[in-house]
């Protein structure tokens, strides 16, 4: 694993750890421009604000990786998760229109 100039939280270690050497680059590639820079400039340089009480920031990493960031208390960006896009898009199929998830089960062969 090549070094890394921002913190990776325990939730996202293993994840991190088990990407391609090129997965990785290109996660690094995504948080590097968010590093020494505050958190109100993170939007123009890919990071999405979600809507949590906390700051947590959306970053496209590539077409299929997507990453989770949050400022540190020194204001460096943690990655705090990753997920594909694929996931996300299976999940976000599994929710009705109210915000529930769905309470069908997949039928069994």
């Amino acid at each position: 694993m090549a070094p890394v100039r921002f913190p990776i939280n325990h939730r996202a270690f293993m994840g991190y750890t088990t990407l391609t050497p090129e997965e990785q680059a290109a996660v690094q590639g995504a948080i590097e421009p968010l590093i020494d820079r505050p958190e109100q400039e993170w939007p123009a340089h890919g990071a999405i604000r979600l809507e949590y009480p906390e700051p947590v920031y959306f970053l496209k990493v590539d077409p299929s990786l997507r990453a989770y960031v949050q400022p540190t208390p020194d204001g460096r960006p943690e990655l705090l998760d990753l997920i594909r896009r694929e996931l996300l898009e299976f999940l976000s199929k599994r929710w009705d229109g109210d915000g529930m998830p769905s309470n069908k089960v997949p039928s069994v062969p």
